[in-house]
């Protein structure tokens, strides 16, 4: 007898099942999102009901994430790839647990075992691996350790050394080459870097108002705002060396246009809670899972912001920060919860030095807690002191 092999055809109409199905889940998911109040949590929650059902439309598309869903919406409204596609690159999506089709996977595993362990505040990823001085009777290794934590200027350039090392090794798939000779061989796309910069900015919606558009407790206005309400895209570059923040105008009749503002970016006067909701939406609520995200809302506006609300964000500096440390004491809390408020205050501040807004007049580092029932000014180790 003949052996058939059996192959699976997809037809169109299971196709067109298919594409109807992640419709109706898209318009049920925005639905679903649009009267809730913490669209962060709303996600997880219309997740986690779809992926529990046994509805038609988990018959048909199974279970989902919440990549998929904002994905889906993106090809529904036909701006799939975002940055990449605006760039001329075509965006391949890896198959799920296929390791061999994610080829940066290796590089995370050499980075790991290159880099990661060589730095004194490594835990290791699990149990079994974790360091010497982590195990249980190893005194020698724990009067050796340093309890170091590099800042983040000091890791980018041992990250640049470590890199600059490991392309200098020879290639395993051309010996004769070093890495850095065969990505140099590799075809390159020319893109345009003033191109680069634009489609790298943030952007956020505002409302034009009497005195412009209002952003980070500062108003923008140009003559060309005169007159026009409603609705405005403002697109800003928080790092920019000149302070440049550009404004695009999408009228109904779709003109597109840039206005300028130049002012400084250094000692913007923004208060903490101005500070605290930019660093949330944009850093937090994206990066961050759902129970970090209110733990942190939570630490902010019982610890910190009450505290400190009198400063703008450029005004804090150590004696602010050893007051409010005295603050945490007299209020009898935790070591623990001391320890955290006082990290996250440098979490914000580090934050937006990294961005230029403030300048790094005030830095400083949390100690680890040997002690979980004490947590002293001793802890705090600021720079320069």
């Amino acid at each position: 007898m003949e052996n058939h092999v059996e192959t699976i055809k997809y037809t169109p109409e299971k196709a067109k099942q298919n594409a109807l199905a992640k419709l109706d889940l898209i318009r049920k998911w925005q639905e679903f999102r649009r009267k809730a109040v913490n669209k962060l949590q709303a996600d997880y929650d219309f997740v986690k009901l779809h992926n529990s059902s046994d509805s038609y439309l988990f018959t048909v598309l199974g279970k989902i994430s919440r990549g998929s869903l904002h994905r889906w919406k993106s090809m529904l409204d036909g701006t799939e790839d975002g940055l990449y596609a605006k760039l001329g690159i075509e965006t391949v999506f890896a198959r799920p647990y296929n390791a061999r089709s994610k080829v940066i996977e290796r590089f995370f595993k050499e980075f790991q075992e290159g880099f990661e362990k060589l730095m004194p505040s490594y835990v290791g990823s699990s149990i079994i691996n974790k360091p010497a001085y982590l195990k249980r009777n190893e005194n020698f290794h724990k009067n050796l350790h340093q309890d170091y934590i590099p800042t983040i200027e000091e890791t980018i350039k041992m990250i640049d050394m470590w890199l600059k090392f490991k392309n200098s090794q020879p290639c395993t798939n051309a010996p004769n080459m070093t890495i850095a000779e065969v990505l140099e061989s590799r075809k390159k796309q020319n893109i345009d870097k003033s191109l680069l910069d634009d489609l790298m900015q943030a952007t956020e919606v505002k409302t034009i108002q009497r005195n412009g558009v209002r952003f980070l407790n500062c108003d923008y206005f140009n003559e060309r705002l005169y007159g026009l309400r409603g609705k405005v895209l403002v697109k800003y570059n928080l790092v920019d060396q000149n302070g440049i923040y550009k404004y695009n105008e999408e009228t109904k009749t779709g003109e597109n246009y840039e206005i300028f503002s130049p002012l400084k970016n250094k000692h913007l006067k923004i208060s903490i809670e101005d500070a605290k909701e930019y660093f949330m939406k944009n850093y937090v609520e994206k990066y961050c899972k759902f129970e970090t995200y209110r733990n942190y809302n939570a630490i902010f506006n019982f610890n910190i912001i009450p505290f400190i609300n009198c400063y703008y964000l450029h005004e804090i500096d150590i004696e602010s920060i050893k007051e409010l440390f005295k603050v945490c004491e007299l209020r009898r809390l935790k070591p623990r919860r001391i320890k955290n408020t006082m990290a996250l205050l440098n979490q914000l501040i580090k934050y937006f030095q990294h961005l230029g807004v403030i300048d790094r007049s005030c830095v400083y580092q949390v100690k680890k807690v040997q002690d979980k029932n004490h947590f002293g000014i001793e802890n705090l180790i600021f720079e320069g002191f």
